[in-house]
Protein backbone atom coordinates (compact mmCIF):
# COMPACT_ATOMS: atom_id res chain seq x y z
CA UNK A 1 0.00 0.00 0.00
CA UNK A 2 1.41 3.82 -1.06
CA UNK A 3 2.34 5.46 1.82
CA UNK A 4 0.44 9.01 2.11
CA UNK A 5 2.78 11.77 1.24
CA UNK A 6 3.86 13.94 4.34
CA UNK A 7 6.29 16.13 2.42
CA UNK A 8 5.53 18.34 -0.56
CA UNK A 9 7.78 16.24 -3.54
CA UNK A 10 10.66 18.35 -5.09
CA UNK A 11 9.63 20.49 -7.94
CA UNK A 12 5.98 21.24 -6.30
CA UNK A 13 6.76 24.80 -6.24
CA UNK A 14 7.98 25.22 -9.67
CA UNK A 15 4.83 23.21 -10.78
CA UNK A 16 2.18 25.50 -8.61
CA UNK A 17 3.48 28.90 -9.72
CA UNK A 18 3.66 27.91 -13.60
CA UNK A 19 -0.28 27.29 -13.34
CA UNK A 20 -0.76 30.87 -12.12
CA UNK A 21 -2.40 33.69 -14.28
CA UNK A 22 0.19 35.81 -13.20
CA UNK A 23 4.09 36.47 -13.62
CA UNK A 24 5.75 35.32 -10.72
CA UNK A 25 9.57 35.69 -9.71
CA UNK A 26 11.93 36.12 -6.75
CA UNK A 27 14.94 38.44 -6.49
CA UNK A 28 17.75 37.91 -3.55
CA UNK A 29 18.69 40.65 -1.71
CA UNK A 30 21.30 42.13 -4.34
CA UNK A 31 17.93 42.05 -7.13
CA UNK A 32 19.38 38.88 -8.88
CA UNK A 33 16.29 37.02 -10.34
CA UNK A 34 16.21 33.06 -8.84
CA UNK A 35 13.31 32.53 -10.10
CA UNK A 36 10.65 33.15 -13.63
CA UNK A 37 7.71 31.05 -14.19
CA UNK A 38 6.12 30.44 -17.41
CA UNK A 39 3.73 33.73 -16.90
CA UNK A 40 6.14 35.64 -16.72
CA UNK A 41 7.94 34.21 -20.02
CA UNK A 42 4.29 34.95 -21.32
CA UNK A 43 3.85 38.88 -19.77
CA UNK A 44 7.46 39.93 -20.79
CA UNK A 45 8.53 37.29 -23.70
CA UNK A 46 11.72 36.35 -22.60
CA UNK A 47 12.93 32.98 -21.34
CA UNK A 48 13.63 31.76 -17.95
CA UNK A 49 17.47 30.83 -19.38
CA UNK A 50 17.32 34.62 -20.52
CA UNK A 51 17.09 36.54 -16.97
CA UNK A 52 18.06 33.78 -14.35
CA UNK A 53 21.17 35.23 -12.61
CA UNK A 54 20.54 38.50 -14.60
CA UNK A 55 20.20 41.70 -12.09
CA UNK A 56 17.15 44.38 -11.85
CA UNK A 57 19.30 46.95 -12.23
CA UNK A 58 20.52 45.31 -15.57
CA UNK A 59 17.86 47.00 -16.83
CA UNK A 60 16.26 44.15 -19.05
CA UNK A 61 12.67 44.76 -18.73
CA UNK A 62 13.44 49.18 -18.22
CA UNK A 63 10.39 49.06 -16.06
CA UNK A 64 8.93 52.93 -15.46
CA UNK A 65 6.09 54.34 -13.36
CA UNK A 66 3.42 56.31 -15.04
CA UNK A 67 5.96 59.42 -14.79
CA UNK A 68 8.08 57.98 -16.71
CA UNK A 69 10.75 57.35 -13.96
CA UNK A 70 13.35 54.67 -14.90
CA UNK A 71 12.49 52.31 -11.67
CA UNK A 72 15.49 49.80 -12.07
CA UNK A 73 17.60 51.89 -12.09
CA UNK A 74 16.77 53.93 -9.13
CA UNK A 75 15.14 54.17 -5.42
CA UNK A 76 11.59 54.12 -6.69
CA UNK A 77 12.14 50.58 -7.78
CA UNK A 78 8.96 48.59 -6.08
CA UNK A 79 11.84 45.36 -4.88
CA UNK A 80 14.28 47.95 -3.78
CA UNK A 81 11.30 50.10 -1.68
CA UNK A 82 9.44 46.80 -0.48
CA UNK A 83 13.06 45.21 0.75
CA UNK A 84 14.04 48.96 2.66
CA UNK A 85 10.82 48.97 4.49
CA UNK A 86 9.64 45.83 4.90
CA UNK A 87 6.28 46.27 3.97
CA UNK A 88 4.62 45.30 0.62
CA UNK A 89 4.43 47.18 -2.33
CA UNK A 90 1.51 47.69 -5.53
CA UNK A 91 1.77 49.57 -8.41
CA UNK A 92 1.10 49.72 -11.70
CA UNK A 93 4.43 50.04 -14.24
CA UNK A 94 5.12 49.44 -17.56
CA UNK A 95 7.85 47.30 -18.87
CA UNK A 96 8.99 46.47 -21.95
CA UNK A 97 8.49 43.18 -23.71
CA UNK A 98 11.23 41.30 -25.34
CA UNK A 99 9.95 42.41 -28.83
CA UNK A 100 9.91 46.19 -27.56
CA UNK A 101 6.35 46.60 -26.80
CA UNK A 102 5.71 48.59 -24.05
CA UNK A 103 2.85 46.62 -21.43
CA UNK A 104 1.29 47.99 -18.22
CA UNK A 105 1.44 45.60 -15.46
CA UNK A 106 -0.12 45.61 -12.07
CA UNK A 107 3.13 44.42 -9.59
CA UNK A 108 2.65 43.60 -5.65
CA UNK A 109 5.74 43.01 -3.90
CA UNK A 110 6.76 41.47 -0.90
CA UNK A 111 10.06 41.23 1.18
CA UNK A 112 11.11 37.70 2.00
CA UNK A 113 12.01 37.38 5.52
CA UNK A 114 14.31 34.74 6.95
CA UNK A 115 15.92 34.54 10.37
CA UNK A 116 14.25 37.75 10.84
CA UNK A 117 16.21 39.13 7.82
CA UNK A 118 15.29 40.32 4.71
CA UNK A 119 17.16 38.07 2.26
CA UNK A 120 15.14 39.00 -0.98
CA UNK A 121 11.43 39.71 -2.31
CA UNK A 122 8.48 37.97 -4.53
CA UNK A 123 6.97 40.52 -7.15
CA UNK A 124 3.45 38.88 -8.46
CA UNK A 125 2.81 41.26 -11.69
CA UNK A 126 -0.48 40.83 -14.14
CA UNK A 127 -0.69 42.32 -17.49
CA UNK A 128 -2.78 45.72 -16.78
CA UNK A 129 -3.78 46.39 -20.92
CA UNK A 130 -7.31 45.35 -20.50
CA UNK A 131 -7.72 47.51 -17.48
CA UNK A 132 -5.94 50.56 -18.89
CA UNK A 133 -7.93 50.13 -22.04
CA UNK A 134 -11.65 49.87 -19.80
CA UNK A 135 -9.93 53.34 -18.36
CA UNK A 136 -9.17 55.08 -21.79
CA UNK A 137 -13.16 53.97 -23.06
CA UNK A 138 -14.28 55.39 -20.06
CA UNK A 139 -12.26 58.53 -19.80
CA UNK A 140 -13.27 58.53 -23.73
CA UNK A 141 -17.29 58.06 -22.65
CA UNK A 142 -17.01 61.02 -20.07
CA UNK A 143 -15.44 63.42 -22.62
CA UNK A 144 -18.20 62.20 -25.29
CA UNK A 145 -20.83 62.56 -22.73
CA UNK A 146 -19.79 66.68 -22.00
CA UNK A 147 -19.77 66.68 -25.86
CA UNK A 148 -22.21 68.63 -28.13
CA UNK A 149 -22.25 66.01 -30.75
CA UNK A 150 -23.37 68.87 -33.73
CA UNK A 151 -21.26 71.91 -32.81
CA UNK A 152 -18.43 69.98 -30.88
CA UNK A 153 -18.79 72.50 -28.17
CA UNK A 154 -19.06 71.69 -24.90
CA UNK A 155 -22.40 70.96 -23.84
CA UNK A 156 -24.90 71.94 -20.92
CA UNK A 157 -23.79 69.35 -18.56
CA UNK A 158 -19.88 70.44 -18.53
CA UNK A 159 -20.53 73.84 -18.62
CA UNK A 160 -22.98 73.52 -15.36
CA UNK A 161 -19.91 71.79 -13.89
CA UNK A 162 -17.78 74.09 -14.73
CA UNK A 163 -19.95 77.12 -13.58
CA UNK A 164 -20.17 75.52 -10.20
CA UNK A 165 -16.05 75.22 -9.89
CA UNK A 166 -15.47 78.73 -11.23
CA UNK A 167 -18.36 80.20 -8.90
CA UNK A 168 -16.34 77.98 -5.80
CA UNK A 169 -13.29 79.82 -7.15
CA UNK A 170 -14.61 83.24 -7.40
CA UNK A 171 -15.77 82.93 -3.52
CA UNK A 172 -12.44 81.91 -2.71
CA UNK A 173 -10.23 84.21 -4.68
CA UNK A 174 -13.01 87.68 -5.59
CA UNK A 175 -11.83 87.70 -8.99
CA UNK A 176 -14.28 89.21 -11.20
CA UNK A 177 -16.30 86.51 -12.97
CA UNK A 178 -18.86 87.15 -15.75
CA UNK A 179 -20.87 84.90 -17.46
CA UNK A 180 -22.69 85.10 -20.91
CA UNK A 181 -25.27 83.70 -22.75
CA UNK A 182 -25.70 84.24 -26.82
CA UNK A 183 -29.01 83.73 -28.86
CA UNK A 184 -29.43 83.60 -32.63
CA UNK A 185 -31.92 85.61 -33.22
CA UNK A 186 -35.10 84.71 -35.47
CA UNK A 187 -33.28 81.12 -35.01
CA UNK A 188 -36.66 79.81 -36.20
CA UNK A 189 -37.33 81.88 -39.57
CA UNK A 190 -33.97 80.51 -40.66
CA UNK A 191 -35.02 76.63 -39.99
CA UNK A 192 -38.15 77.34 -41.54
CA UNK A 193 -36.26 78.82 -44.76
CA UNK A 194 -33.32 76.09 -44.61
CA UNK A 195 -34.55 73.51 -43.39
CA UNK A 196 -32.79 71.82 -40.39
CA UNK A 197 -29.69 70.78 -42.19
CA UNK A 198 -29.55 74.97 -42.82
CA UNK A 199 -30.27 75.54 -39.40
CA UNK A 200 -27.81 73.46 -38.36
CA UNK A 201 -24.78 74.81 -40.52
CA UNK A 202 -25.87 78.13 -38.97
CA UNK A 203 -25.07 76.57 -35.67
CA UNK A 204 -21.68 75.14 -36.47
CA UNK A 205 -20.40 78.22 -37.95
CA UNK A 206 -21.60 80.61 -35.15
CA UNK A 207 -19.99 77.82 -32.75
CA UNK A 208 -16.59 78.21 -34.74
CA UNK A 209 -16.67 81.92 -34.27
CA UNK A 210 -17.82 81.79 -30.60
CA UNK A 211 -14.86 79.03 -30.02
CA UNK A 212 -12.17 81.21 -31.87
CA UNK A 213 -12.71 84.71 -30.26
CA UNK A 214 -12.99 84.64 -26.57
CA UNK A 215 -10.11 83.85 -24.64
CA UNK A 216 -8.28 80.41 -23.81
CA UNK A 217 -9.12 80.69 -20.09
CA UNK A 218 -12.68 81.41 -21.07
CA UNK A 219 -15.30 78.66 -21.39
CA UNK A 220 -17.89 78.52 -24.87
CA UNK A 221 -20.50 75.66 -24.71
CA UNK A 222 -23.98 74.79 -26.29
CA UNK A 223 -26.34 75.47 -23.86
CA UNK A 224 -29.23 73.82 -25.88
CA UNK A 225 -30.86 74.68 -29.11
CA UNK A 226 -29.65 78.08 -30.41
CA UNK A 227 -28.33 79.35 -27.11
CA UNK A 228 -25.04 79.21 -26.19
CA UNK A 229 -23.02 79.91 -22.52
CA UNK A 230 -20.00 81.44 -22.16
CA UNK A 231 -18.01 81.54 -18.61
CA UNK A 232 -15.26 84.39 -18.38
CA UNK A 233 -13.27 84.09 -15.28
CA UNK A 234 -11.50 86.95 -14.27
CA UNK A 235 -12.88 89.66 -16.52
CA UNK A 236 -12.68 93.48 -16.28
CA UNK A 237 -15.92 94.91 -17.08
CA UNK A 238 -14.24 96.81 -19.55
CA UNK A 239 -12.72 93.25 -21.21
CA UNK A 240 -16.12 91.87 -21.02
CA UNK A 241 -17.80 94.63 -23.01
CA UNK A 242 -14.78 94.19 -25.96
CA UNK A 243 -15.18 90.64 -26.30
CA UNK A 244 -18.80 90.37 -26.76
CA UNK A 245 -18.83 93.12 -29.33
CA UNK A 246 -16.41 91.68 -31.09
CA UNK A 247 -18.65 88.27 -31.44
CA UNK A 248 -21.80 90.46 -31.96
CA UNK A 249 -20.07 92.23 -35.06
CA UNK A 250 -18.51 89.01 -36.40
CA UNK A 251 -21.26 87.20 -36.39
CA UNK A 252 -23.68 89.90 -38.22
CA UNK A 253 -20.81 90.56 -41.07
CA UNK A 254 -20.30 86.99 -41.94
CA UNK A 255 -22.85 86.91 -44.22
CA UNK A 256 -23.61 83.34 -42.98
CA UNK A 257 -27.05 82.71 -44.89
CA UNK A 258 -27.72 82.12 -49.17
CA UNK A 259 -26.75 85.27 -50.93
CA UNK A 260 -24.62 87.54 -48.30
CA UNK A 261 -28.10 87.72 -46.36
CA UNK A 262 -27.08 88.07 -42.38
CA UNK A 263 -27.69 86.36 -39.23
CA UNK A 264 -27.21 87.92 -35.74
CA UNK A 265 -27.17 87.28 -32.20
CA UNK A 266 -28.30 88.40 -29.21
CA UNK A 267 -26.36 88.55 -26.24
CA UNK A 268 -27.19 88.68 -22.70
CA UNK A 269 -24.33 88.89 -19.11
CA UNK A 270 -24.25 89.35 -15.78
CA UNK A 271 -21.61 89.45 -12.54
CA UNK A 272 -21.12 86.90 -10.05
CA UNK A 273 -22.03 87.67 -7.08
CA UNK A 274 -21.08 86.84 -3.61
CA UNK A 275 -23.92 84.36 -2.61
CA UNK A 276 -24.54 83.28 -6.31
CA UNK A 277 -25.50 79.90 -7.35
CA UNK A 278 -25.53 78.46 -11.10
CA UNK A 279 -29.35 78.81 -10.96
CA UNK A 280 -29.13 82.09 -9.93
CA UNK A 281 -26.78 83.97 -12.22
CA UNK A 282 -27.85 82.29 -14.93
CA UNK A 283 -31.57 83.93 -14.16
CA UNK A 284 -29.53 87.24 -14.02
CA UNK A 285 -28.26 86.44 -17.46
CA UNK A 286 -31.05 84.93 -19.37
CA UNK A 287 -33.48 88.36 -18.30
CA UNK A 288 -30.99 90.78 -19.49
CA UNK A 289 -30.75 88.20 -22.74
CA UNK A 290 -34.47 88.70 -22.58
CA UNK A 291 -33.58 92.79 -22.72
CA UNK A 292 -31.22 92.56 -24.95
CA UNK A 293 -33.99 90.29 -27.55
CA UNK A 294 -37.08 93.07 -26.25
CA UNK A 295 -34.71 96.13 -27.20
CA UNK A 296 -34.51 95.06 -30.81
CA UNK A 297 -32.31 92.10 -30.89
CA UNK A 298 -28.55 92.21 -32.19
CA UNK A 299 -27.36 93.76 -29.69
CA UNK A 300 -25.88 93.27 -25.64
CA UNK A 301 -27.06 94.03 -22.40
CA UNK A 302 -25.27 93.52 -19.66
CA UNK A 303 -26.65 93.48 -15.55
Amino acid sequence: MDKAITTLPPGIFETLTDQLYDGVYFVNKDRRILFWNKEAERISGFKKRELLGRSCFDNILQHVDRRGRKLCLTRFCPLLVSMRTGKPVAERVYLRRKDGVRVPVDVHVSPIVSGRKIQGAIEVFRDASFYERVERQRERAQKISQVDALTSLPNRRYIMKRLRVEIAKFRKYRDDLYVAMVDIDHFKRVNDTQGHAGGDLILRKISHILDHNFRATDYVGRFGGEEFVVILPNTPLKNLQSALERVRSLVENARLLPRGRRVTISLGAAKVRRGDSPASILKRVDNALYSAKQNGRNRIKIQ
